[in-house]
C-alpha cells in the first residue's frame, strides 16, 4: 500500500466515543501482525500498545491530534515509536515516518 492510499484510508477514520473499547483491543490482538489506527492514546490504548510490545512485536503508534507531548506509556523506551500528528499540519510528522 502506497502512502498516497493510507492517506486516504485515515482521512476517512472517524473516531468512535460509544462502545466498549476491549472489543477493539481483542480483534487487534487477534490480528497483530496487521495495522491498526488509534485516534485516542488514552490508557485503555497506552495498554493495548503495552500488550502489543510484550508480544514482541515492533510498533509505532500515530497520534492524530491529542496533547502536543502525549506520555509515551509503553513506548517510553523505544524513541520515535509514538509519533503526534498535527491534523492542521500532518507533512511535518509524515516526513519523519
Amino acid at each position: 500500500m502506497g502512502s498516497g492510499a493510507l492517506l486516504e484510508i485515515l482521512a476517512a477514520v472517524e473516531r468512535q466515543d460509544e462502545g466498549d473499547f476491549q472489543v477493539l483491543a481483542d480483534a487487534v490482538l487477534g490480528h497483530a501482525p496487521q495495522l491498526s489506527v488509534l485516534l485516542a492514546w488514552d490508557a485503555p490504548r497506552r495498554a493495548l500498545a503495552g500488550r502489543l510490545r510484550a508480544l514482541g512485536l515492533p510498533l509505532r503508534v500515530l497520534l492524530v491530534g491529542g496533547p502536543e507531548h502525549p506520555d509515551p506509556g509503553p513506548l517510553a523506551a523505544t524513541p520515535g515509536a509514538l509519533v503526534r500528528i498535527d491534523p492542521a499540519a500532518p507533512g511535518a510528522a509524515l516526513k519523519r515516518i
